[in-house]
């Protein structure tokens, strides 16, 4: 069984990304064949700084997918040239949309080829790719049970067709956790790991979070991790707290650098978000024994495996002062060993690569043994006019491909992908309905 991976590459840093090279290195090891192909663009994608990120990716055979043109057309041409050359029998579009229909073309031409596509997000632009393409798609894996849910009620997806595989992570040398002694005699340690953006992140709740962890408890330090268009905001708000020490911007972390350095010095990892699939950084924390402080985003309750006062601490989401409150008291109680323990003996029983990778192999030979979903009758052939094929040739040549707007645009990630305010409100809303009672969920 061939498995190839179709991803994107003009993000390096984010979960998703570490979640494909885990398994793909995974399933290598456990003797899968395996091939990567890295679509390349002349803006946003770049094939060789993705491979750099990456170095673990040098094991997995792969090929760079360009297309001279940079038009619709060429893109989906030189996707399925790719497929025609490397004959997978299973393919995974990793934000790469158009290799779906690149995948119909082969199996309008013969091939006996399955699509399985990856759910990483609780969003009405995942939920509508899906949804609108189920005759493209052979199998759904969906690192949450949250979308899965969804689309089982409202798109009638067949169970046998979705499968829930949380993303695994690396587990740490065995070092022992100390934690910090009790409360003002040392300050605490906290985490925050993830774009400084307001968009899901909900990164400026920090500021709330800080200025009451002030009162409540004033030894501590907050160590932030990442990047984005939150962090002037960020600094400013919090200027006096980087100049007497209680917050310390340390940039994006490679992976070493966070497995090594960041994840082993934290007592706790502060979660702010309003909806996450994992987060893979909260697995990656509570490998190394940090507490989990967390709100109470959208997909936790459906996933079940974060615990309020076993195995992590949940607050309200956009209230950061009760999540310092909260904290103050589990630090004081002396009750932050003990759940970074619990979050630790979760995370070796449910979130190892090892175990990732025995499921995603399960699944593949469950979806492998389906009868592939033909292409539709009224499938398109995505041949070219001569005027098509000119125009296309002439780019190429001239070393002038289209040029998208953003990322996007230059190799689409999801279809329809843009989405109005309200229909994205809505479904968060219809969501959070299912989660809190699927019974009283309404349908689409």
């Amino acid at each position: 069984m061939k498995v190839l991976f179709v991803t994107q590459t003009a993000a390096v840093r984010g979960g998703v990304e570490r979640w494909l090279a885990n398994l793909c290195t995974g399933l290598i090891a456990s003797g899968v064949d395996v091939v990567l192909a890295y679509v390349d663009g002349p803006v946003f994608h770049d094939a060789q700084a993705y491979l750099t990120a990456f170095p673990e990716l040098e094991a997995v055979p792969h090929v760079i997918v360009r297309s001279p043109s940079g038009t619709a057309r060429g893109r989906l041409r030189a996707l399925e040239q790719a497929l025609k050359t490397l004959r997978p029998d299973i393919v995974v579009p990793v934000l790469v949309h158009e290799t779906l229909a690149a995948t119909q073309a082969r199996k309008a031409a013969g091939d006996n080829i399955r699509l399985v596509y990856p759910l990483h997000e609780n969003e009405v632009w995942a939920f509508e790719a899906v949804a609108r393409n189920a005759d493209a798609i052979d199998a759904i894996v969906s690192v949450n049970l949250l979308m899965l849910q969804a689309l089982q009620a409202w798109a009638d997806w067949p169970a046998d067709r979705c499968h829930h595989i949380r993303a695994g992570v690396a587990v740490p040398l065995p070092t022992p956790h100390t934690p910090h002694k009790p409360l003002y005699s040392e300050r605490l340690v906290i985490g925050y790991c993830g774009k400084l953006v307001e968009s899901q992140k909900r990164a400026g709740d920090l500021i709330g979070f800080c200025r009451q962890l002030d009162i409540e408890m004033p030894g501590y330090e907050l160590r932030i991790a990442g990047e984005g268009h939150l962090q002037p905001m960020l600094e400013k708000e919090l200027a006096n707290h980087v100049r007497d020490g209680r917050v310390r911007f340390v940039g994006t972390l490679e992976p070493a650098l966070l497995h090594n350095d960041f994840y082993p010095s934290l007592d706790v990892l502060l979660i702010t978000s309003d909806w996450e699939t994992g987060p893979l950084v909260a697995w990656e924390a509570m490998m190394h024994g940090a507490a989990i402080l967390t709100t109470a985003y959208r997909g936790l309750r459906s996933e079940g495996l974060l615990r309020h006062g076993d195995n992590a601490l949940v607050f309200p989401i956009g209230q950061p002062e009760a999540a310092a409150t909260m904290l103050a008291r589990a630090h004081g109680a002396g009750q932050l060993a003990r759940i970074g323990e619990q979050g630790r003996i979760t995370a070796h029983a449910e979130l190892t690569l090892d175990l990732m990778t025995t499921r995603w192999i399960a699944a593949l030979q469950a979806i492998q043994s389906l009868p592939a979903k033909p292409a539709p009758a009224d499938f398109e052939s995505h041949a070219m006019s001569i005027t098509q094929w000119l125009h296309d040739l002439v780019r190429g040549a001239l070393n002038r491909p289209l040029a998208g707007a953003d990322a996007h645009e230059e190799w689409p990630r999801y279809n329809p992908g843009r989405t109005d305010p309200r229909d994205r409100a809505a479904f968060s809303a219809r969501l959070d309905l299912l989660e809190a009672d699927p019974e009283m969920a309404p349908h689409a």
